[in-house]
């Protein structure tokens, strides 16, 4: 359910970015920011965050801890080598984390001004 809340909190607050097609502000293969398309570093780009959270959107899929079966956790928010409308940061699939690839991981990051 975090990661529903966090869509909702950039869906609603501050900035307002969508969720359904995360292109203009995730590390996609259509974004056209430096880097695109390639995995980065966490915070590598400013265009990549919304309301402050880092690689939500794109980057590397994200494993969560929401179960689908007692074999595959959910993964969520898309990835370099996609399209942010196809693969955007309310996505969802599931894998078995210890099956899973190099776009795979779980690192968003949230960053707070004081």
């Amino acid at each position: 359910i975090q990661w529903d809340l966090a869509c909702d909190f950039i869906s609603k607050k501050g900035e307002q970015k969508s969720i359904t097609n995360s292109a203009t502000w995730g590390n996609y293969s259509n974004n056209d920011a430096t880097g695109h398309g390639s995995k980065q570093n966490t915070g590598f780009s400013e265009s990549w965050k919304a309301n402050n959270i880092y690689d939500l959107a794109g980057n590397c899929w994200e494993f969560t801890q929401e179960a689908n079966d007692t074999g595959s956790r959910a993964y969520r928010g898309g990835d370099y080598d996609y399209g942010g409308s196809g693969r955007p940061a309310s996505g969802r699939g599931d894998n078995d984390p210890t099956d899973f690839g190099s776009s795979r991981g779980s690192r968003p990051t949230l960053y707070l001004i004081p």
